[in-house]
This record gives C-alpha cells, structure tokens and sequence, in this order.
C-alpha cells in the first residue's frame, strides 16, 4: 500500500473576539494491492500468504473533506453557529473473495454534501442554578453512484452485474434544554425528528425511496451529584436505522413502504472520583432495535437483510489511576450479549440466537511511565473475545484474541518529538472472519504480527 495525506484547518477570530470563521480540508490517496481473503487451513499454514486467485486484486481510493464552520456570540446570551459541509469517495477495486468464484470489479463514486445550523439561548434567571435552551436544522444530500463488473485474470471486463446511482437525503431538526433546579441536579431533555427522501435508478429502473414518514426521537439525560466526588447519571432515548443500499427503495411500486428500525435504549451509571489520583465510570445499559437492517456482505443487488427485533445489553467498567507522580494505569472494559427476539423475514428461524460478530467483551488495559521529562514509556493490552459469524449460529465462532503493545515516546526539542510502537509483541494470531453463503465456507483475514513503527512529530 502507498498512502498519502494532507489535512489544514484555518480559523480567524475579528478583534471584537465575538465571531469565529474557519475552513478546514483533508485529503487523502490511497494505492493498494489486495491480499484477499483465506481459508481456516490456509489462515492457520501461512498467515502471510495471499493465493494465486487474489494475484489481479487491487485499487485506489481518493476521499476528500471539506468544511466552513462560522460561530458568532449574537449577544451576552444568545449564540448562532453554523457548519456546512462536502465529502467526496472515489474508488476503484479489483476484488476476488474466494477460489473459484469471480474477479469483481468494484466502483463507488460518493458526494455527500451537508449543513447544520445551531441557536443556543443562555439567559441568566433567578428561578434555576443553569438553563439553556437550544434548538437545530440538519440537511445531508447524498449522491452515490455503485457500479460491478465480472473482469478476467487480465481485468478485461467481460459483463456488467451492478449500475446502481441513487439520491439518499436527510432532513432533520432538534430541540434541547438543559435545567439545573438544584446545584446537584442536571436535567436535559430533548426532542428530534428527521425525515428521508431520495429515488434510485437500477439499470435504468427508476424506485422511489421507502416513505418511512416522520421519524421522531425523544432523548432525556439526567445527572445527579451525591458528592463532589461521585455522580449519578441516567440516559433514555431513540435513535432510528433504515435499510442501506438498494433496500431502501421500494422493490416497485406495488411493495409496501418499509418502516423504520426504531432503536430505543437507556443507560444507568455512577461516576466517581474518590480520591484524586483515581476517577472511573460504572454503566449498565440496553438497546431494543425493533427491525434491524444488515448489509448482504457481497450482494450483487447492493440489499440489506432484516434481522429482526433484536436487543443488547451490557455492562462498561473504566478507570484512569495516577499511581505515582511517573506511573499511570488506565483500563477499560465492556461486557456485552445480545439476542434476537423476533426474527425477520429474511432469517425466520434465527429467534433466540445472539447477533453475528457482537464479540461477549470487549478490554483495554494500559501502563503509563514517564521515566524522565523527555521519555515516555507505555504498555497495553487488548482483549477481545470470539462471535458468531451469522445469526443461523450454523458455524463455530472466531476472533477470539489477547494482543500486547508497547510504545516510547522521545521529546528531542521543544518542536521535535520522536516515537517508536511495537504493536503485536508476542506475535499471537488473530483475525477477522466472515462466512461467505455463496460458498459456504469461511473466509479469514489474518491480522499483523509483530510489527514496529517509528514517528517523528514536528510543531511549527
């Protein structure tokens, strides 16, 4: 792979300081030959490998960002400010999954343009500790073209499979407050609705969007202060999915509107700080998602799969220790399972079973030493355990791992500093696995082993 970026953000504030106007731009290219994907055996023989078949895979990705953003204090309470937006996607693949199935050629070319606006009243008034009152507009104009091709060992297309340019459009506006009654009580409620508009043409088939109406979201959040050294806090709210790609447009003009996925979740914590050199969090949490939409992995229609009604819970530990003045600890961990309550349409025998690639935990733990002003030393791991790789539960799980890194960091000047990653130390065997149905096997994407990487960071 060669990979190349560049990113500026510029800001300039008037002298009256009550306005802000800045422009921020990234760019990235990126050139790449593609490893493809291996069988378990083939993972397990030579993780480093990459098969005969993959030898004409590869591509070029471009992607750029751009953005104004302008903030102005319209008076001692009351602030306007505004964002707009473009993100541009070209790429161009060269992609074979499996032995024996076909050379795809793959282009997406994306424009995503976007604003948001944002009003924020801070009055001062006599009957609450803080009150503010804010409320937005949100606008997201998406224009996607998806284009497949079957192409030769020599990449000679040799027929069309996919000639997909669809509109995916998003409008939305919000409202929030925030209220303290109390010095130690912290109340926010809020209130959005978004709606989607766009139409898809499909090798020359026009399909209008699913009209899935108003979609409203009610959120509130509260936060209450036992101590000055421990809180509690409380978050209820929902969000909403629609199917991707093609499944969100009507199949033709006879098919029933699809409805939204409303998901709906809640969370509970405590946050504390019992001394000062150690603070942490403590949440239990769940989320009901009332039909959720998957992407078919390698879909020649570019459609989704409804999964059903499913639901996740779990629990987040974390934790940051300045142990001494040179030692810091830091872990971080969640604890997670998941169930399909119902099944959908697509998986109807899939009730009970948990949702494919939901890893049951998830954990971070790191050590921080500062041996002296200029060096700085560091250490950790990350844990992750195994999933299912479809909600048939008709395979065994993978991508259970426990990696250990390490890291120094130099301060040669006071412009100049220097870094060293040792990623992978004990070179364990990890991967990322997904089951082609085309095929019925799994396919295995083995991560690196030990590796290391040098840094010079430059401030000017």
């Amino acid at each position: 792979m060669e990979k190349s970026t560049f990113s500026g953000k510029w800001f300039y504030t008037p002298e009256s300081g009550r306005a802000q106007i800045g422009f921020i731009a990234r760019h990235g290219q990126a050139d790449a030959e593609e490893a493809g994907y291996l069988t378990r055996f083939e993972a397990r023989d030579d993780p480093e490998q990459s098969r005969p078949h993959n030898a004409p895979d590869g591509g070029d990705r471009s992607m750029n960002q751009f953005s104004a953003h302008l903030d102005v204090d319209l008076s001692d309470n009351l602030f306007w400010n505004t964002k707009a937006y473009l993100n541009q996607l070209d790429e161009y693949r060269y992609v074979t999954f499996s032995a024996g199935g076909n050379h795809n050629e793959r282009i997406t070319q994306e424009d995503h343009k976007g604003a948001l606006s944002t009003l924020t009243w801070r009055p001062e008034v006599s009957w609450a500790h803080e009150f503010a009152l804010m409320g937005g507009l949100s606008a997201e104009f998406q224009d996607n073209e998806s284009r497949r091709y079957i192409v030769d060992d020599f990449r000679n297309r040799t027929s069309q499979t996919r000639d997909q340019n669809f509109d995916f459009d998003i409008y939305g506006g919000f409202v929030q407050a925030i209220y303290k009654p109390t010095e130690k009580l912290k109340l926010v409620p809020a209130y959005r609705v978004d709606t989607v508009r766009g139409s898809l043409n499909d090798a020359g088939v026009h399909r209008d969007i699913n009209d899935y109406g108003n979609i409203s979201q009610p959120k509130f959040s509260a936060v209450y202060s036992l101590t000055d050294r421990y809180a509690v806090y409380g978050n209820w709210g929902k969000t909403f999915q629609v199917a991707s790609g093609a499944a969100s447009y009507q199949k033709n003009v006879f098919s029933d509107d699809l409805d939204p996925s409303i998901n709906e979740g809640w969370e509970i914590g405590l946050k504390f700080t019992p001394t000062d050199w150690l603070n942490g969090r403590v949440a239990l949490w769940e989320q009901v998602a009332s039909g959720e939409f998957k992407t078919k992995l390698g879909d020649a229609n570019n459609d989704s799969e409804n999964i059903g009604k499913t639901e996740r819970r779990g629990i987040d530990i974390q934790f940051n220790a300045q142990a001494t003045e040179k030692l810091g600890l830091w872990f971080a961990a969640a604890f997670q399972d998941s169930e399909i309550l119902k099944a959908g349409s697509d998986k109807p025998g899939s009730k009970g079973n948990e949702i494919d690639h939901v890893p049951s935990y998830l954990v971070d733990a790191g050590i921080d030493y500062q041996a002296n002003p200029k060096l700085k030393l560091s250490s950790w791991i990350s844990a992750q355990d195994n999933y299912q790789l479809n909600v048939e539960k008709d395979t065994r799980k993978f991508g259970q791992y426990v990696l250990v890194n390490a890291s120094a960091s130099y301060t040669l000047t006071d412009k100049v500093k220097l870094g060293l990653e040792l990623k992978n130390v004990l070179d364990r065997d990890y991967e990322y696995v997904w089951f082609d149905e085309v095929q019925t096997l799994t396919l295995h994407s083995p991560g690196d082993g030990r590796a290391v990487y040098g840094s010079v960071q430059v401030d000017f």
